[in-house]
């Protein structure tokens, strides 16, 4: 693993060890298979950071204040046990009934066998060392506690610190040196249960936004039945319409790099509370795989 001297701070806050690398005029060589590991997820932590555009402005501080006030919001109801309903014998955690839409995020035994059957055929796991493969050949009976499981999380506004944790394994970029940690994608395996939990999560907030308009018709990536071939389309009608009136067009096309490792979490949390206030309420933000 060759690092040059402009690289030092990733050799500091990987902890490797010097005594086993090579010093040369341009950097630093580092053989030893454990260190170069750590050489590379030291700069996987450089990359997965926010990049802030307002340090120290008003608006960074007023957004942090009106998120961390979530936060304790949401931290006064966990330690006071407030749940979004009451679990019984006619309200059962296995389904409980819609009696409100704050209700209407719960998940059903057929939701759950939905989801894990649309999960990839990968023999690939996380820390909890299962496997798509295996969880899709779960009997109905385990799938059924998956269930009550999953609702009293959603009940308790619980994400379990565990699904959290991911294994990284860095996969080298095509036509990449492999010396170089700039060379190698960060590739995160999240435990199976995780993926399941998120699916349920993920469609409460899509049902949410499609019902509340707030996704505009203009946002093709990540969507239902969206795809860049709707974006060309529509790009290419705007641009006859445009020429068939004689008017000169232009286009601005902007890629942001890094955009997913870098996003920052307190103004994504805020955006969602400014375009919907209900949102952050009815998906307690603890949910969001991100510590605020």
């Amino acid at each position: 693993m060759n690092m040059m001297n402009t690289d030092q701070h990733i050799i500091q806050r990987s902890e490797c060890n010097l005594n086993e690398a090579h010093s040369t005029n341009n950097g630093t060589i580092i053989s030893n298979p454990t260190d170069q590991l750590n050489v590379i997820g030291a700069y996987f932590e450089t990359i997965n950071a926010p990049r802030y555009l307002s340090i120290g402005t008003r608006i960074q501080e007023f957004i942090i204040d009106k998120t961390k006030e979530l936060k304790e919001k949401f931290t006064n109801e966990r330690q006071n046990e407030i749940t979004i309903t009451q679990f019984s014998e006619t309200n059962k955690s296995i389904e409980p009934s819609a009696e409100s839409e704050t209700c209407s995020h719960f998940c059903n035994q057929h939701q759950i066998d939905k989801i894990i059957n649309k999960l990839p055929n990968k023999t690939s796991f996380g820390i909890d060392k299962i496997p798509n493969v295996i969880l899709k050949r779960l009997p109905s009976k385990i799938t059924h506690d998956y269930t009550i499981l999953l609702n009293n999380c959603i009940n308790h506004s619980y994400f379990p610190s565990t699904w959290k944790t991911a294994k990284i394994l860095p996969l080298l970029k095509n036509d990449k040196p492999p010396n170089k940690p700039s060379s190698y994608r960060p590739i995160s395996l999240l435990p199976t249960i995780t993926k399941v939990y998120e699916a349920i999560i993920n469609n409460a907030i899509v049902s949410n936004c499609d019902k509340n308009n707030i996704i505009p018709n203009t946002q093709f990536g990540f969507r239902r039945k969206h795809s860049t071939t709707h974006a060309i389309n529509k790009l290419l009608s705007d641009l006859n319409i445009e020429l068939s009136q004689n008017k000169l067009v232009g286009a601005t096309l902007i890629d942001l790099e890094k955009a997913f490792d870098t996003v920052w979490h307190n103004g994504l949390i805020y955006k969602l509370m400014k375009k919907n206030p209900y949102i952050p309420h009815k998906i307690n933000i603890h949910h969001i795989n991100i510590n605020i």
